[in-house]
């Protein structure tokens, strides 16, 4: 009985600190580039989902042409943000918030005109 108790102890903790896996599509990603750069350079094995470690290995991210970054929350290892624009009027992002990215060292943000504000909290 001991045992047993044990066991589900052990399987319940291991299940508490287990992060889940992020299904690589458009409702995560919906940005074309950021989905783009997603299913061709970050999901190693190609299975259509970032897993655990695919994710903790990802400390340095450089994006191009993004408008919506939705889904860079879900790598939140990163200590490396380089994200360029569109260098034109089709760049609606105005502000870009970083707080929940506590290893930042370097950000480097270039041809997004429109961002006014950068919210670096709790980095």
């Amino acid at each position: 009985m001991k045992k047993r108790l044990f066991t589900l102890a052990a399987l319940a903790l291991a299940m508490t600190s287990v992060q889940a896996s992020v299904v690589i599509n458009s409702d995560n990603f919906p940005d074309d580039n950021f989905l783009w750069e997603v299913e061709n350079n970050w999901d190693s094995d190609q299975n259509g989902v970032l897993s655990d470690q695919e994710i903790a290995e990802r400390d340095f991210v450089s994006l191009s042409g993004v408008t919506n970054f939705k889904g860079i929350e879900y790598f939140y290892h990163i200590t490396t943000l380089l994200i360029s624009g569109l260098n034109s009027d089709d760049n609606p992002v105005s502000n870009l918030d970083l707080t929940k990215f506590t290893k930042l060292e370097r950000v480097e943000i270039s041809e997004y005109p429109d961002i006014t504000s950068l919210d670096f909290t709790k980095s």
